[in-house]
This record gives structure tokens, C-alpha cells and sequence, in this order.
């Protein structure tokens, strides 16, 4: 009787035994099951907040868009207001002005708010101001070089290749120009324009431009690669850079009012250009066309930026006036 009592007790135990590790085993992979779970939620709550904040950023560049495009727009009613003559206060920023009762006003505007969650600014700059490279002769865009920091034998290259790039002929070069001959032997080739300029930007593209001289030392986009670097310029030479003083637009007559004195020198010479300068300094805008420029403008650059929660947006447009109506005849984004 004993005996079997026993094995009746080591029996019990070893069921006992077999439930305890049962239940052992159990837990663990409940604990197993809870971890993985737990992965799970985690990585399902951070694909949502990636994407709840791709979804933010989304919304905000699109809205930091529309306003950069509202800049455009109010600087497209700005330009195709009412005045007289078109000049730069005393920051250098362009200014509408208008004769009332033999007094003239300036046409106040406000170009910076804050519209919604976000702000708005925007600049507009004179394109009759800058030296027309579809109209000006050799020896404008000589000197405009030489004040811009470009070395002798540069300008002679830069100044005849320009003038070979929009001329018709596809023949013969210029002494110290390029034709279809030279581009072809690049290692990039391409065909010279033979016509006019479209863009302003086709500079890079002709003999001897090279970003620093077009950009200016130091002001290169980063998406010129190693170009973009100071040490890609000559350090020897102190470019200033084309880009803020040439332009395609027009039939060529200068805005006096406006002009910087590097384009003012390169067009009616330095005397002059002091003269001018010296002119509005003391005595205001010049009221009467003079020098065979004129005092007003019709084409006009205006670059605007849009931003909501940091991030921005930037629209630049060139406007045209013409007797049909208001003309954007460029449309650049920047994001």
C-alpha cells in the first residue's frame, strides 16, 4: 500500500512537473508574442509620423508656392500700374514714381506681409538697367568686362565669341571668337546659336565664359560641382560677375534712372556715368530723358519667395509691357 502511494505521489509530481513547464513555455512565447507585437505598433506609429509629416512638409510647399506665386502677382500689378518714371531710392531697391500737379510721388507698395501661416516677399528689378547683349556693341561688352574683373586676353575672347554666338553667319569667326568648329571639339559638343539670345543664361555657354566670370568669385550655385568652390576662380582675379548686369530684353535704350555705374560706364563712358550718378545722388531722378536713354521702363524682373514652417519657395519672372497687355516671358521656380 505504501509502495503505491508512493508512486501515486511521484505520478502527481511528475504531472505537476509537466504543467509547470507547460506553463513556462507558454509564457514565453507570449512574451515572444508581445514583443514582436510591440515592433510592429512601433514601427507602424513611426511609419505613420513619417508620413503624417511628409504629408505636413507636402501641405507646406504648397502653400509656400501659392504665396511665392501671390508675390508674382502683386508685383505684376505693381509694374503694370500707373507712373512716370521708374528709379531706385536710396536702398538701391526700384521705385514707381508719378507726376501729380507738377509733383512727383512715389507709388508706395508693400513688398513683404504675412499672409495665413506663412509670409510672402518679393523684389522687382529693372531690366532696361542692364547692358542688352542682343544690342551692344564690342566695345560695351569690352568694358563691361574689364569692370567686372575679366584680364585682357579674356575680354578679347569673351567679347568677339559673343558677338559670333548671335550672329547669323555660320561661317567665319571673329579674330578671337568661336564658331561651330571650336564647340564641336568640346568634350560636351554642341552647335553655336547663330541668333539671338533667349536667355540671359546662354552666356555660359559661349567661349570663354566660365562660371566665375559669369557668376562672380565666391557667388557660384553649388550645382555647378567644383565650380562652385572659391578655389575653382582664379585667385589672382577679383570677378564681380555678369549675372546682375546684363540682360536680354528691350530694344536696347538704358534706363539712366536705374543703371549701376558699371553699365553706365560701358555705355555712355565713365565721364558720364559720374555725371549721372552724381545727378541723382544730389538732385533726384532725372525727369527728362537724356543721353539717348530714357527714364522709365517696360520690362521688369521680379523674384519672389513664399514660406510657411520653414520651408521656402522662390518664383522669378521676367514682365513684359506691351501694348497688348501685360507678357511673362520667363518662369523660373526655385525650390
Amino acid at each position: 500500500m505504501n509502495v503505491k502511494r508512493r508512486s501515486g505521489c511521484y505520478a502527481l509530481k511528475s504531472i505537476s512537473g509537466a504543467v509547470r513547464d507547460s506553463k513556462g513555455a507558454s509564457l514565453i512565447v507570449v512574451l515572444w508574442a508581445l514583443t514582436l507585437l510591440m515592433m510592429i505598433a512601433a514601427e507602424f506609429a513611426l511609419t505613420m509620423r513619417v508620413d503624417t509629416d511628409s504629408a505636413r512638409n507636402f501641405k507646406d510647399r504648397l502653400s509656400a508656392y501659392y504665396l511665392a506665386v501671390t508675390g508674382i502677382n502683386l508685383g505684376v500689378s505693381e509694374v503694370a500700374g500707373k507712373y512716370d518714371i521708374v528709379g531706385l531710392d536710396g536702398g538701391g531697391k526700384v521705385v514707381f514714381l508719378r507726376k501729380e500737379d507738377g509733383v512727383t510721388k512715389t507709388v508706395e507698395a508693400n513688398r513683404e506681409m504675412e499672409l495665413g501661416n506663412g509670409r510672402v516677399a518679393y523684389t522687382i528689378d529693372d531690366e532696361l538697367g542692364r547692358l542688352n547683349i542682343n544690342t551692344s556693341t564690342r566695345e560695351m561688352v569690352f568694358e563691361l568686362l574689364r569692370s567686372t574683373g575679366v584680364q585682357d586676353t579674356e575680354r578679347d575672347v569673351i567679347a568677339d565669341s559673343l558677338l559670333d554666338w548671335r550672329d547669323p553667319s555660320r561661317q567665319l569667326h571673329r579674330l578671337n571668337g568661336a564658331k561651330d568648329d571650336y564647340y564641336m571639339s568640346l568634350p560636351n559638343p554642341y552647335t553655336a546659336k547663330n541668333g539671338r539670345f533667349d536667355m540671359k543664361e546662354e552666356l555660359l555657354l559661349v567661349r570663354g565664359v566660365t562660371p566665375c566670370v559669369y557668376f562672380g568669385k565666391g557667388n557660384i550655385p553649388p550645382e555647378y560641382g567644383a565650380a562652385s568652390s572659391t578655389q575653382a576662380c582664379d585667385n589672382d582675379y577679383d570677378y564681380s560677375g555678369l549675372e546682375g548686369l546684363v540682360t536680354v530684353k528691350g530694344a536696347g535704350k538704358l534706363n539712366i534712372n536705374t543703371a549701376p555705374e558699371k553699365v553706365l560706364a560701358s555705355v555712355l563712358g565713365q565721364g558720364r556715368a559720374q555725371e549721372i550718378l552724381l545727378r541723382r545722388k544730389t538732385a533726384g531722378f532725372y525727369a527728362m530723358p537724356a543721353y539717348g536713354g530714357t527714364i522709365s521702363s517696360n520690362v521688369f524682373s521680379i523674384s519672389s519667395k513664399g514660406e510657411v514652417g520653414g520651408i521656402q519657395v522662390g518664383i522669378r519672372a521676367i514682365v513684359e509691357l506691351k501694348p497688348s497687355g501685360v507678357v511673362i516671358s520667363y518662369w523660373n521656380e526655385e525650390n
